[in-house]
């Protein structure tokens, strides 16, 4: 958030900012909306909140957005933005030229980034039918990735669609908990790369 551009979601925002001072406004609502999300949930999340929190009117959160699943939604599609360069790079040919188990831990590295930053965002915001379509989108792109890391390991056709499902969702999930922890250290993306090969390697031709 910190590159002074506003990204837009899927649901846009009221009005663009263009002026500088406007944007520092938005950006100052979005960083308040992220401040709530992570202090207390979406029960926190009120547009009176919002403003004591940014430092601005309620009457300005209201010049830029319809209201907070608005705000919502551009705090969650900032964060899908983050998340689709890091899809990039490992869709990317200095990636793909490497052994599927490095393409598979930098995939768990990757997604454990991804959450421990942005996962208190996303629970409310995939709520909204906007995100929730770019959301369901996004998982069928690592799923793809998933697929492509199989077919070099050797899973034989069959199975890689289905595996590719189980091992995207079974690793959001565990992510999911793990990144609502206070301080989410390093053990548990340890363990999921751990539990992706041992299952990726059981599935190969003997």
């Amino acid at each position: 958030m910190g590159d002074g551009v506003v990204h837009r979601s899927p649901a846009g925002v009221r009005r663009v900012p263009v002026q500088a001072r406007s944007r520092r406004k938005v950006e100052a609502i979005l960083d308040a909306a992220r401040d709530l999300l992570l202090s207390g949930g979406m029960a926190r999340l009120s547009v009176d909140a919002l403003a004591d929190r940014a430092g601005v009117a309620v009457g300005t959160i209201y010049q830029f957005f319809p209201g907070k699943e608005a705000v919502l939604n551009e705090l969650a599609g900032q964060s899908l933005a983050k998340a689709r360069v890091w899809l990039a790079e490992l869709q990317g040919e200095p990636v793909a030229a490497r052994e599927w188990s490095e393409r598979l831990d930098l995939l768990v590295a990757r997604m454990a980034e991804g959450w421990r930053n942005d996962a208190m965002i996303w629970d409310p915001a995939w709520t909204t039918p906007e995100m929730r379509q770019a959301s369901d989108a996004f998982d069928g792109e690592l799923a793809t990735i998933v697929e492509r890391i199989l077919a070099d390991a050797g899973v034989a056709i069959a199975r890689r669609r289905t595996m590719a499902a189980v091992i995207v969702e079974s690793t959001a999930s565990v992510l999911d908990r793990w990144a609502r922890q206070g301080t989410p250290g390093q053990d548990v993306p340890a363990e999921i790369r751990t539990m992706l090969g041992s299952y990726i390697h059981a599935a190969r031709p003997s």
